[in-house]
């Protein structure tokens, strides 16, 4: 099963709690400057709050940062890390023959839980990774930063969540000790494999003070 936003939360005084933001459209409206513990953003989030660590998959994304003023690590693919002065993206904890399970075809979301994981924490939640379309149209984009430099057009088709499924999946349950809470607005399309993990809680933004 999957807990839901009203079970009890372990005491945060004694908990080591990671934070990975992603740009889902849901998170418009909440003060990310709130948040106790690390915090792990992707892409472009560094345009309006700093995160501790700074993850980007594109060469585009991370030219962008290397010309800012962000000062914090930055994590990006193997390929080109040494190309922006930046950490490779850590080796997942699985291997698979799936196109999903190929770190390649991974976007910066996942790449950034994985880094979460190697923390080592109590407790990850999870900000903005929205797993349907637009609110206005659910089959457009749905992102924080579309129509702006290095983004889709917010005409543009969203990318199916078929691989972010399973691929959160995995995390979720080869890390049965990390606590994973899940912020989305009330009610979310939750994956029903997710179901099959204990340790997996279901919150909303007017919820998660619980957490954090």
């Amino acid at each position: 099963w999957i807990g839901r936003s009203n079970c009890r939360a372990t005491t945060r005084s004694r908990m080591k709690i990671v934070n990975v933001i992603g740009n889902g459209e849901s998170r418009k409206g909440f003060d990310l400057k709130q948040l106790s513990g690390t915090v792990i953003g992707c892409n472009a989030i560094y345009r309006d709050f700093a995160p501790d660590i700074l993850c980007a998959s594109d060469q585009s994304m991370c030219k962008e940062i290397r010309e800012s003023d962000y000062a914090g690590p930055l994590y990006t693919r193997p390929d080109w890390n040494k190309k922006f002065n930046a950490l490779a993206y850590k080796e997942l904890p699985w291997t698979g023959k799936q196109k999903y399970d190929d770190p390649w075809h991974m976007n910066t979301g996942p790449h950034a839980i994985n880094i979460a994981c190697k923390e080592n924490p109590d407790r990850i939640v999870l900000i903005g990774f929205d797993i349907s379309g637009s609110k206005d149209n659910p089959d457009k984009i749905n992102n924080y930063y579309k129509d702006s430099v290095n983004y889709d057009k917010a005409s543009h088709r969203r990318i199916p969540p078929s691989h972010w499924h399973p691929q959160l999946n995995n995390f979720f349950r080869l890390h049965p000790d990390i606590e994973f809470v899940y912020v989305q607005p009330i009610n979310p399309d939750i994956p029903k494999e997710w179901g099959q993990n204990t340790n997996v809680t279901i919150t909303d933004y007017q919820n998660l003070g619980k957490y954090t």
